[in-house]
């Protein structure tokens, strides 16, 4: 199954990876490890934010099940479209553009949506959050990845961890806001003076937003990624940049590769990706993100309401608490992925593993829910929390690993728009299923969790020991 990347590398990009493991993981590759979670942790903060927010929404709002799934899609439409262009934006101006301006345009909406008087305006500014957020998780991933010794790649999957993190944040605000500042679960409720409590959770996720993006663009100065400036400058700007890396982790650094190739191979960006020897990778690759999105999102979009109608968590102390505890638990998932994909498992076997025991977790969820067994739901949401986890772990390492610099931003920000497609599809078929039954969700997120398993086990390169 393993097999190198089918175009090869040239040799200024070998020479440029040995380089790069010369001087080693210090204290620079720390804080860029550091600073590309905090887009991460913003990432799934706002994801989660929307989900903790929804139920409440939709009492101040009045509505609808069929109807309150569009606050979702809205933010996933914005998800979508910040992926599609931060990633080629990414390739075409460098690394460094989205990163610096992607939390700006994700506070920025955030406070706004705080503020919203109506369900559209509220729709409309989540688009907007998401148009900015989108763009953290392909382009982070992909500057980390360029900057880490090959023998250090495994860490990308740490990037996960903070991923994981951004939910329990958001967890644990909720928890803290909602219930005191919502309208009662019983008995009439004036919502403009009541019901202000996703207000408040809004404004403390921007406020958290805006505290990262003072880290990122002034704690510490992020440099362009060697990788992109082989591709797109000179000579003479990948030798400053691994000299001021290498001092500051102590190192020295040697003379930098001829460049590879000029800013004009980017006129097009998507055709490289479909060559005969990467076809077969890129098709199945977008597949997995968009049926793991669908599979992943009508669950945990939804998972309040879901846990609302479950006998004896109907409290919201008790909604928010049991979120709380499905949102830690996804963060061993990320530690024990970094482990996995070292071992004789590799990137394929853990996540298409991860995943089939994912669909396993649901069908655990469904049946606590329909005999009433409140631990078991706990526990059973505990396993898919800790297993999605660890999926999206490997799969978020795996796609920049198994595309060449050049592309990776468009080939990662097509597949992370191909799963905010599947997002904003996702909470408006929800939806209307939870009008019929609360379970049908869980079964065909199983389905298409299987699905997914059964495309990763299909891959045919194998990353492991390739140098990125």
């Amino acid at each position: 199954m393993a097999e190198r990347l089918a175009d090869g590398e040239s040799d200024s990009e070998q020479e440029l990876n040995r380089m790069i493991s010369n001087i080693g993981f210090g204290r620079y590759h720390r804080r860029v490890l550091a600073l590309c979670g905090l887009g991460w942790t913003a990432d799934n903060a706002w994801m989660q934010c929307t989900a903790c927010i929804l139920p409440r929404v939709q009492r101040h709002f009045g509505i609808s099940n069929g109807r309150i799934g569009l606050l979702s899609s809205c933010m996933f439409l914005g998800l979508m479209c910040g992926a599609l262009v931060w990633g080629p934006v990414s390739d075409r101006f460098g690394r460094l553009v989205p990163y610096r301006w992607t939390l700006v345009v994700s506070a920025t909406f955030g406070l706004l949506a705080s503020a919203a008087p109506s369900f559209p305006l509220l729709c409309v500014c989540l688009f907007g959050l998401g148009s900015g957020v989108g763009g953290n998780m392909p382009v982070d991933g992909a500057i980390f990845l360029e900057f880490v010794p090959r023998e250090k790649r495994h860490l990308l999957t740490m990037l996960s961890v903070f991923f994981s993190a951004g939910s329990v944040l958001t967890s644990a605000v909720a928890l803290a806001l909602l219930p005191p500042f919502s309208c009662p679960d019983e008995g009439p409720c004036d919502v403009g003076k009541q019901n202000n409590g996703w207000r408040y959770l809004l404004v403390t996720v921007s406020l958290l937003t805006i505290a990262m993006v003072v880290l990122r663009n002034g704690w510490f100065r992020l440099y362009e990624t060697p990788k992109f400036l082989l591709q797109n400058r000179g000579r003479s700007d990948v030798v400053v940049v691994l000299k001021k890396i290498a001092t500051f982790n102590g190192a020295k650094a040697q003379a930098a590769p001829e460049d590879a190739r000029s800013p004009l191979a980017h006129i097009k960006l998507v055709r490289p990706l479909f060559a005969p020897g990467l076809r077969r990778t890129t098709s199945l690759v977008w597949a997995i993100w968009g049926i793991v999105a669908m599979g992943f999102t009508m669950f945990n979009v939804f998972l309040p309401k879901l846990l609302e109608a479950t006998p004896g968590s109907s409290s919201q102390v008790s909604v928010y608490r049991d979120a709380l505890i499905y949102a830690v638990s996804g963060v061993p998932g990320s530690l024990l992925g970094a482990w996995l994909v070292d071992t004789r498992l590799g990137r394929i076997y853990s996540m298409t593993i991860a995943t089939a025991v994912s669909g396993l977790a649901l069908i655990g969820f469904a049946f606590s829910t329909k005999a009433h067994i409140p631990a078991l739901t706990i526990v059973a949401s505990s396993v898919f929390g800790l297993t999605s986890t660890l999926m999206f772990a490997v799969i978020y390492a795996y796609t920049p690993e198994v595309f060449r610099p050049a592309v990776r931003g468009t080939a990662c920000g097509t597949a992370s728009a191909i799963g905010r497609v599947a997002g904003i599809l996702a909470p408006l078929i929800t939806g209307l299923l939870l009008e019929l039954n609360s379970t049908i969700p869980l079964y065909v997120s199983v389905a298409l969790l299987w699905a997914a398993a059964v495309c990763m086990f299909m891959l045919p390169i194998e990353t492991r020991d390739i140098a990125a």
